[in-house]
């Protein structure tokens, strides 16, 4: 029913509907479709904002949609009540019109960042949060918003990286996290001083070094390509730790498995330079090439 107020507040529209309905029947009934359609808006958004339970709520609220013709904030109002009752995908799909409608507006962009991470889609509320916080620069706690995602995307990636059953999901994820970290570093470079090293050296050095072991487990005849990737992978992390021998290592066994015995031995040489004792590994090593060597033109 309509409340007093409402009826008070339109009784002067209502009072001209009535004084013209025989002099001029046609306006007046157009007059009239026209307030009770903003009549029944006022009254469906009053109850969906006093309602008792969900189910009313979501009720009126899609009677207040059909009288606005899907007016951004009673759209934008169903996917908070929708939110509200964990039906994130649904609430997005509301969401989306009001975003088209209104590209630039940093609450519609804030609360979709929110359903995002909810629904542990972490990328995407990244780029959504990053949307926000250039449209909301003052609003200072988007700042740990951000870094809570930005956590919560690594430790999703990390797992990945980790338990996936298909080794391509974990070597994807491996890419990934390696790419984030250089992003994360680029951006705190550009806020403070650059140094020679930046703090996550190490840290991203060690990802680079997983990433390797993963594409070496890729290891088949058919495609050698992918062993290569791996030496491609670990030649960059040879240029940032050239002291470590344990890459150098890591790359002869690559090239053995391609049967590349002369750029074996090359590397080789390297190690036996970096490491205190290493005339048995190298013995071994020039045993297997003299015994494989008719077998592979260099």
């Amino acid at each position: 029913m309509f409340t007093q107020e409402l009826l008070e507040e339109n009784e002067p529209i209502l009072k001209l509907i009535a004084d013209t309905l025989v002099r001029d029947p046609h306006y007046s009934i157009d007059l009239l479709d026209i307030t009770a359609r903003r009549l029944l808006l006022l009254k469906y958004r009053q109850e969906r904002n006093n309602a008792k339970n969900i189910t009313d709520a979501v009720e009126k609220a899609t009677g207040a949609l059909w009288c606005s013709d899907n007016d951004p904030e009673d759209l934008v109002a169903l996917a908070h009540l929708l939110a509200n009752e964990e039906y994130l995908e649904e609430a997005i799909g509301y969401l989306e019109k009001p975003l088209e409608l209104f590209p630039n507006n940093g609450n519609y962009h804030r609360f979709k960042t929110s359903l995002l991470e909810r629904q542990h889609r972490f990328k995407e509320a990244l780029l959504s949060m990053k949307r926000t916080r250039q449209l909301l620069p003052e609003v200072e706690e988007l700042r740990a918003d951000q870094k809570r995602i930005q956590e919560r995307l690594l430790e999703q990636l990390s797992y990945t990286r980790k338990h996936a059953p298909e080794l391509q999901q974990r070597i994807e994820a491996a890419r990934e996290i390696i790419s984030f970290k250089k992003e994360l570093e680029v951006d705190n470079n550009d806020k403070a001083s650059p140094s020679p090293q930046p703090a996550g050296f190490t840290e991203l050095l060690e990802d680079q070094i997983v990433l390797v072991g993963l594409l070496a487990e890729r290891e088949g005849p058919e495609d050698p390509h992918k062993l290569t990737e791996a030496i491609s992978a670990l030649d960059q992390i040879i240029a940032k730790e050239p002291e470590c021998s344990v890459h150098y290592h890591t790359r002869i066994a690559l090239l053995l498995r391609l049967k590349k015995y002369r750029s074996a031995l090359r590397t080789a040489a390297k190690v036996y330079q970096l490491d205190f004792n290493p005339q048995k590994f190298l013995s071994k090593l020039l045993l297997r090439y003299s015994n494989k060597k008719q077998k592979q033109r260099f």
